[in-house]
């Protein structure tokens, strides 16, 4: 069951866009949300990873099977049934169970019914007297030696069989398909490409469904996780390559992938003129701008660590092991730690009582609360082994947060030791030590830092910037 207005583009004429990738993704509801009022038809493919939040008003094509018991179908279509549509199956079967009782009991006053039940009976004593086991069945089941009550179970048929909501199509893949051919998009951007992002998953489509001439189709690559460790791998660089070989459009928010992919066989000119751009498409510089107003030095003694957690592009032990080397140089403090992973939150119980006591240890939490956080915060903590040039990075530049990341090419590219940042690497637990007691003592760093990173983040990531340039470009390519 889906809404009518669901299929009716609101910017009739006007180009159309379908995104694929994490449907619930706040980077992806922040690059979408760029072509607010652009008067481009917009719809979002989701992968089967999750569910868009109720207040984003984008129509989604929601691939998950467990969906919340208020879908709105004016915004929302979806491959599995929705409550609403099981609730309707349910009501149609309680009706259609009434339907055939009704008939049983009109069937049950003919006399061929009432015959056959003698006939049962008297089989049953036979069968009694000879040893026989007793005959069960009802006598409707023996209708088929009735032509009379064959003629009255003819009824039947006026009662029509209720059949339960089914998928849209066989699978995933051929419900995208079937999307594209019918509502034939201008433009295909798929947002990520590997891990279940959209990039491999639109690829195989394209492939098995013969999709290549329908829309120009935009890659947009995520940091540095699509390609940094990916590219070592020969079976993975196969498939990269083929696949940034046959897209249209390269997106990224880094040079270094630009690299990388030559390094590939990927031309240069792959990459569209608006590279390098923040994958969240930037950030609100002027809300950013009226939030704070304190110097970093005088806020509270709050570190900030958003990543708390063990993954291929990052590790937490390291900072553990930092923390306990200089906790009585930096104390009193408070640090936050979001979206810790199980294994980290068992290194995490290791360390001692006294550290413990000054963390907020929080599973993941809405980005409007990290972004709060962090305009709060004296310090961000993001050390990583594999990065494009982080958002949350741009984030704390624009909070006024002084940032403690790793010396990887995509980042230094953009900020410089001691001038902006502070440079520690994640695996070194030393160099996260003196970071964070330079970071937490030293005051004017902090403070004349704050000032240059405002100027970095309106040149690189202000979506006041970014926004009409991102427009521009999907014009170009739509015409």
């Amino acid at each position: 069951m889906t809404d009518e207005a669901f299929d009716v583009d609101p910017f009739p004429g006007e180009p159309r866009i379908l995104f694929i990738g994490h449907a619930h993704s706040t980077h992806t509801h922040s690059w979408i949300d760029l072509l607010t009022g652009s008067k481009f038809n917009i719809r979002l493919f989701g992968v089967p990873t999750g569910y868009p939040p109720p207040s984003w008003k984008i129509r989604t094509y929601v691939t998950v099977q467990q969906l919340p018991e208020n879908i709105d179908t004016k915004i929302h279509h979806c491959f599995h049934p929705t409550p609403q549509e099981r609730i309707g199956y349910r009501a149609e079967i309680e009706q259609h169970q009434k339907a055939l009782e009704h008939l049983f009991q009109k069937l049950k006053k003919k006399p061929v019914y009432r015959l056959g039940r003698l006939a049962v009976r008297v089989l049953n004593r036979v069968n009694s007297i000879l040893g026989i086991p007793r005959f069960y069945q009802e006598p409707l089941g023996t209708q088929a030696f009735s032509e009379e009550l064959i003629k009255e179970c003819s009824l039947l048929g006026e009662i029509p069989p209720v059949i339960p909501p089914q998928p849209k199509a066989a699978s995933v893949e051929a419900w995208l398909a079937r999307v594209i051919q019918e509502w034939r998009p201008d433009i295909i951007h798929t947002l990520g490409l590997d891990h279940d992002q959209g990039g491999f998953f639109y690829h195989g489509v394209r492939k098995t469904f013969g999709l290549e001439k329908h829309g120009k189709w935009v890659l947009q690559l995520r940091g540095g996780s699509d390609l940094t460790l990916n590219r070592h791998d020969p079976e993975m660089a196969v498939r990269i390559a083929e696949v940034l070989k046959e897209c249209d459009r390269i997106i990224c928010d880094n040079t270094q992938n630009i690299v990388y992919a030559e390094e590939l066989g990927v031309p240069r000119d792959k990459f569209a003129e608006i590279v390098p751009i923040p994958g969240t498409g930037g950030i609100d510089v002027e809300a950013f701008s009226r939030a704070w107003d304190t110097a970093p030095s005088r806020r509270e003694r709050i570190v900030l660590w958003p990543k708390a957690y063990n993954c291929p592009w990052s590790v937490a032990l390291p900072v553990f092991e930092a923390l306990k080397i200089v906790w009585d140089r930096i104390k009193p403090c408070t640090i936050h730690m979001l979206a810790m992973s199980p294994d980290a939150h068992m290194w995490y119980n290791a360390l001692p009582e006294n550290i413990r006591h000054h963390c907020a240890v929080r599973d993941r939490i809405p980005r409007q609360e990290v972004l709060s956080l962090m305009q709060q915060s004296r310090v961000l903590l993001a050390p990583s082994l594999v990065d494009g040039i982080p958002n949350t990075l741009y984030e704390a530049m624009a909070a006024g947060a002084f940032p403690i990341v790793s010396p990887l090419e995509t980042i230094s590219s953009v900020v410089e030791n001691e001038r902006n940042v502070l440079f520690a690497r994640n695996l070194y637990p030393d160099e996260i030590a003196e970071s964070l007691e330079r970071s937490m003592t030293d005051d004017v760093l902090v403070d004349t830092a704050a000032h240059r990173n405002f100027a970095i983040v309106r040149r690189f990531a202000d979506r006041a910037v970014t926004a009409p340039r991102v427009v521009a470009f999907y014009r170009a390519l739509a015409a």
